[in-house]
């Protein structure tokens, strides 16, 4: 039996926001539309809460800071100081001071004719070094120039292979010929431009008795 004559309203709405012979509706609701953080959270102690930032005294604070870091700075120079002096008196004496010393020293025990002799080997042991300098130099000069004369001669035969190796800027050289192709040796391929051979080459409008049947007889059914 059909139901088009009763009204459509109350079906509709169902049982939304009323109750019914079994009680009232029931309701579902998602625990993510449930209210949540219902309270204010406030600073703990010793989380600068108001108060405790009320108490404290930046400006005392920033004093202590300054004044600790300045004393930090000033131990730290006052140590490299000292490692310095330390270093300057355990350090031996320069070079040159020793040779001062050592030669007033011998000035004073020797007699002149020892000096003399000391300026003379002094002397010839400078000319000698003088001697070995220049030695060393012109050896030096000399090797360079090898080596740069070197570098040209392998430049001049690096563009002279490079010339000369390419067959196509160099088209006279006597080993100069091109590789033919498998397809290449047909009867009507290439006839105006062939490479030059020892048997001359036969052109016959003949598929049985041209050379290239021949050839392939030969190759694969003999």
């Amino acid at each position: 039996m059909t139901t088009a004559h009763k009204p459509t309203w109350n079906p509709a709405i169902g049982a939304e926001d009323r109750v019914t012979l079994r009680g009232p509706a029931s309701q579902q609701i998602s625990s993510r539309d449930l209210p949540g953080h219902t309270k204010l959270n406030f600073r703990k102690e010793g989380q600068n809460a108001p108060k405790e930032v009320q108490k404290r005294n930046f400006r005392e604070e920033l004093e202590e800071r300054e004044r600790k870091h300045k004393e930090k700075r000033d131990r730290l120079i006052e140590e490299e100081e000292e490692k310095l002096k330390r270093r300057r008196i355990e350090a031996p004496p320069p070079p040159n001071k020793v040779e001062e010393e050592f030669n007033s020293a011998d000035k004073d025990d020797s007699d002149s004719d020892d000096d003399e002799e000391e300026e003379a080997s002094d002397n010839e042991t400078a000319e000698l070094l003088k001697e070995l300098e220049r030695i060393t130099k012109e050896r030096e000069e000399e090797q360079k120039k090898l080596q740069k004369q070197k570098e040209i001669e392998q430049q001049e035969s690096k563009a002279k292979g490079v010339l000369t190796g390419n067959p196509l800027l160099n088209p006279e050289r006597e080993d100069f010929n091109i590789k033919k192709k498998w397809f290449e040796d047909v009867v009507f391929k290439n006839q105006t431009r062939g490479a030059p051979e020892k048997k001359k080459q036969r052109f016959i409008n003949d598929t049985i008795r041209n050379d290239f049947h021949r050839k392939f007889l030969n190759k694969y059914v003999k």
